[in-house]
């Protein structure tokens, strides 16, 4: 259900460091999701490549995971959006390009 002018979104946002390939990290997150009733997730320092499947990484199921990897392929930065299904948004180009 899409939420309404009187609803409050549950918005949280960490620094992970990399490690999302790994259970324990995903882990962790689902845990806060849930221990914290977020509705969207930001997250900083992904550490993805575009060779790694977002389908792979172990996150809830009723969330959409938006990410923006480092176009370099260090596997070094990178950052997301885990946004609970049941908000409707939209993604917006904004211009914006990534040269490293």
């Amino acid at each position: 259900m899409p939420a309404t002018i009187n609803d409050r979104l549950a918005v949280g946002l960490c620094n992970i460091q990399g490690g999302l390939t790994g259970l324990a990290k995903t882990l962790e997150l689902q845990e806060l999701i849930f221990r914290e009733n977020l509705d969207i997730l930001g997250i900083n320092e992904t550490n993805l490549k575009s060779d790694i499947d977002t389908d792979t990484l172990n996150f809830p199921k009723k969330f959409d995971f938006l990410r923006c990897d480092r176009r370099n392929e260090s596997g070094r930065g990178g950052c997301g959006l885990l946004i609970n299904r049941a908000i409707r948004y939209r993604l917006l180009d904004l211009g914006i390009t990534n040269n490293d």
